[in-house]
C-alpha cells in the first residue's frame, strides 16, 4: 500500500513538471515568433459548394436530428438486436 502511494506522488510530480512547463512557455517566453508565410497555406480546396461540403452538411444535418430525436435509431438497433437471435 505504501508502494502505491509513493508511485502515484511520483507520477504526480512527473506531471507537474510538464504542466508548469506548459505555463511557463505560454506566459513567460518571449512572444517575438517570426512567422513562416507558408506555415499557414492551406492543401486543400476550399470551393464553398464542392461534393465534399454537401456530404459534411448532410451528415450533420442527420447527426443534429438524430441528437434530438434518438427513438427511431434506438427502435432500429432494437428490432436488429431481437432479430438477430433467430426467436
Amino acid at each position: 500500500m505504501l508502494i502505491g502511494g509513493l508511485f502515484l506522488i511520483m507520477i504526480s510530480a512527473i506531471s507537474v513538471f510538464y504542466y508548469l512547463r506548459v505555463i511557463k512557455v505560454i506566459y513567460f517566453e518571449s512572444k517575438n515568433l517570426k512567422l513562416n508565410a507558408y506555415q499557414f497555406k492551406t492543401v486543400y480546396s476550399t470551393g464553398l459548394f464542392s461534393f465534399d461540403c454537401m456530404i459534411i452538411a448532410s451528415l450533420l444535418f442527420v447527426l443534429l436530428i438524430l441528437f434530438f430525436y434518438p427513438s427511431p435509431l434506438l427502435l432500429i438497433c432494437q428490432y436488429l438486436v431481437i432479430n438477430s437471435f433467430w426467436f
